[in-house]
């Protein structure tokens, strides 16, 4: 008899990373169930590091396809090409040149201006990080005022860009606020309250392959 499980793919996660938020979001929004293995980072398990050389998380690995993919835009792309929600736009989108410079600039300008706003920088660079996060932050103000989406519609970008700028909110609860950005806010709020990033932002047990497998199933 078939294992109803063997042909699932494969999520190796960690739940904080930015990366790995949205690959479950977009497996969540594509209702694609999946075998979770929840990694720890510090600890990695050798059959990861054979799956992952590199050892980052997200990885997917699709065993009918025989495809493994170690970047969260990829896993994006696969998982809301085989289905995304009826008022979705395209996973196109993202490609257009306006999107694609705006998720550039994000992980050129603001992803690394994050970084040095969380674990500390000189007082000079400090400052530099703060301005470049809020002109970045001023862009994706002016798109979200009134919405709450990047574009006219829910898309990828928004699950592409969402798990990194949430990152600086939940770092400093003020942040935003301070710095008079309340649409931003407000669609990070609309994005924490979604019935998916609730089913996926949970504690997991650090994976072990002696145990039984962990099956994420999306109704």
């Amino acid at each position: 008899m078939t294992n109803p499980i063997e042909n699932l793919p494969i999520l190796y996660s960690f739940k904080r990373c930015p990366y790995a938020i949205r690959a479950r979001m977009a497996l969540g929004y594509a209702k694609i169930n999946h075998i979770h293995r929840e990694i720890d980072l510090k600890n990695k398990h050798p059959d990861f590091l054979i799956t992952s050389p590199k050892g980052t998380v997200p990885v997917l690995v699709d065993p009918e396809q025989q495809q493994v993919i170690d970047e969260s835009v990829d896993i994006v792309r696969y998982a809301l090409t085989k289905h995304q929600p009826k008022d979705w736009l395209p996973v196109s989108v993202v490609d257009q040149i306006q999107n694609a410079k705006l998720f550039n600039d994000m992980m050129q300008t603001f992803v690394p201006a994050v970084r040095k706003i969380k674990y500390g920088a000189t007082q000079d660079e400090e400052h530099e990080a703060v301005e470049t996060a809020r002109r970045f932050l001023n862009t994706i103000e002016s798109r979200v005022a009134g919405k709450q989406h990047l574009l006219d519609a829910p898309s990828a970008l928004d699950i592409l860009c969402f798990p990194n700028i949430r990152q600086l909110a939940i770092h400093d609860g003020s942040w935003l606020s301070h710095h008079d950005l309340k649409h931003v806010e407000n669609w990070i709020d609309f994005w924490c309250k979604s019935n998916v990033f609730e089913t996926i932002f949970v504690n997991q047990p650090t994976w072990n392959p002696e145990l039984d497998p962990i099956v994420i199933k999306h109704k």
